[in-house]
């Protein structure tokens, strides 16, 4: 047996802003046109793509939905220094480049609902 991919499904207390949030900030779109499930006019589940990567969103419907866990995301641009510059230029709030201790420029974002996104680039030997 050997997997394919993994795709992580968010749960987001607002689905419309964390679609458009995802959009604006890191390119993501709905996969297809048909990436989503909706009830009336609800989006209650939808599939998007930046790249190669994939994320699914899952709306929570609970008023006290709990922060997101600790578990942080890692994001892999083709450029760094640019996706970094952007973000902070168009006015996101993302930490300081840094390097980590395996000598790898990186920094994180934070999205609507408190997940870590980590933006790590190539070794810097």
């Amino acid at each position: 047996m050997k997997l394919q991919k993994l795709i992580p499904m968010f749960t987001v207390r607002d689905m419309t802003k964390s679609l458009h949030w995802y959009r604006d900030a890191l390119g993501f779109d709905l996969e297809t046109p048909d990436s989503y499930w909706a009830y009336e006019d609800d989006i209650l589940w939808a599939q998007v793509k930046s790249g190669d990567v994939r994320l699914m969103f899952s709306h929570e419907t609970i008023e006290e939905m709990p922060i997101s866990d600790s578990t942080v995301y890692y994001f892999f641009p083709d450029d760094i220094e640019a996706i970094h510059e952007d973000l902070e230029k168009r006015g996101y709030d993302v930490s300081d480049l840094r390097i980590n201790n395996q000598n790898t420029l990186e920094f994180d974002l934070i999205d609507l609902d408190n997940r870590r996104l980590v933006f790590m680039g190539e070794p810097q030997f």
